[in-house]
Parts: C-alpha cells; structure tokens; sequence
C-alpha cells in the first residue's frame, strides 16, 4: 500500500470519501465536498497538492462573496482588523465603497478580482474621479 505523503483519504458511513489537507497556513481543511470513489478524492488531492506547488491555490472559503453584501449589511467593520471602527469611520468607508467601489467590482466575488482589473479601475479613478485625497482613501 503506497502512503500519501500530502492529505488523507477516508471512508465515511455514507460509503463516499472525504479528503483532508493542510492549507498555506498549516491548518486543518476538509475538501469542500466528498466523493464517489477514493480515486476521485485521491486525483482531487494531487490536483490540489499541485496548485499549492504552482502557487495558484487559494482558499476555497475566502473571497466568497461581493462588496454588495458588506454594503447592504451596514458594516464594512468586518474587512478591518484591529480596533472597531468609530462610527463615522464606517459611514465614511461605506459612502466610498456604495460610489467608487460598487460601481466596477458589486457583483464579483472578491477572489475573481485581479491584480489587472484594479490597476485599471484605478487609472480610471485617477483620470476622472474625485480629488486626489478620495483616491487615496
């Protein structure tokens, strides 16, 4: 029997095969659905072990979701670590998230977000948005 030298491979009660690895961070991490064979969940784990190896993995839980919801729900707060937000703080951050922000990126998921569209949304921005200190903001 040949040993896996990156995650493992086991048979729950409902006869289907969950993977487990370790992420960049060296935590535990479940795939994020089992699978029909061990084949199947062996050939996702080597995929997955070669994505680390390319550098291309990311975290299947990160980046989820939009700038929308973060908007709808009244409190940017939760993208910041480190001390709360005072009030105007976060009105502020949302006024400038709802103009500037919402406009381009509302709908992508955050992960969809490259290096490319936001040097593109900023040149934008610089050319033909608000003053200088909006911008930096």
């Amino acid at each position: 029997m040949v040993r896996r030298s990156f995650g493992t491979v086991r048979r729950l009660q409902s006869s289907r095969w969950q993977t487990r690895y370790q992420d960049l961070q060296g935590r535990q991490q479940v795939a994020p659905s089992t699978f029909a064979t061990k084949t199947e969940a062996s050939r996702w784990l080597s995929k997955l072990q070669a994505d680390m190896d390319r550098g291309d993995y990311f975290d299947p839980k990160a980046g989820r979701f939009s700038s929308s919801p973060v908007q709808k729900s009244g409190s940017p707060a939760g993208w910041f670590r480190g001390r709360p937000l005072a009030a105007r703080t976060a009105e502020l951050y949302r006024g400038e998230l709802w103009l500037h922000l919402n406009p381009t990126f509302g709908m992508i998921q955050l992960r969809f977000i490259d290096q490319a569209a936001v040097r593109a949304w900023h040149s934008e921005i610089v050319r033909n948005g608000p003053g200088a200190s909006t911008v930096a903001k």
